[in-house]
């Protein structure tokens, strides 16, 4: 496992934040420094901001729900359930990508850095920058998330299409069981497996 990783998806509530939270688990079981960052959270509830992602993270970090440590993982966070620049604009605030890449550089005195992203691969954070470009400035390894779901195979194929013309290394893929399968995860697993040779880990539905 690298040491500095970002985590993104073919799209949205697709399970990014649930599969993070289960490393997050598993590193914190064996006493591994790490720090978890989700820069960008829109479609918050402001009167109960820790029932959210960053919420959820900070619980899997076993770190106490204060607003302090809320920042540390997510310091930009927005009310709109939209794409961020557009939440932000919503609330007269504009998000700087130079900062956002600021805040993602690795920290030295931990031994893990994991960094999920808003929305899915190619969602934009700024009105001019996407996730995507956001990896490729930071160069480090991805774990690609999806589903199979309806579109999933299309979706997954293009963005490990995306990520390899970028040369961008996938250190796994994870497909999550979706509520509504349109394929097996086995035989998406395969088919993927057979084109790309990836490795790929399947999460099946509880």
């Amino acid at each position: 496992m690298s040491h500095n990783v970002f985590i993104t998806g073919t799209g949205t509530d697709i399970g990014k934040t649930y599969y993070f939270c289960s490393l997050l688990k598993r590193i914190v079981k064996q006493k591994i420094s790490v720090r978890a960052l989700k820069p960008i959270l829109s479609g918050i509830d402001k009167n109960n901001i820790y029932n959210s992602d960053t919420g959820r993270i900070l619980e899997s970090l076993k770190l106490p729900l204060t607003m302090e440590n809320f920042i540390k993982v997510t310091p930009w966070y927005f009310v709109g359930a939209v794409s961020p620049h557009i939440a932000a604009r919503e609330e007269g605030k504009v998000i700087k990508y130079d900062d956002v890449l600021d805040f993602c550089q690795p920290d030295k005195k931990c031994e893990f850095q994991f960094i999920e992203g808003a929305g899915g691969l190619m969602s934009p954070i700024t009105q001019d920058q996407t996730n995507l470009d956001l990896i490729k400035d930071l160069n480090i390894p991805v774990i690609l998330i999806s589903g199979n779901y309806l579109g999933a195979i299309s979706h997954l194929q293009t963005a490990i299409e995306c990520l390899n013309y970028y040369n961008i290394p996938i250190e796994k893929i994870v497909l999550n069981e979706s509520i509504f399968p349109a394929i097996g995860l086995t035989e998406l697993k395969e088919m993927i497996n057979q084109k790309y040779n990836e490795a790929i880990e399947c999460l099946e539905r509880i």
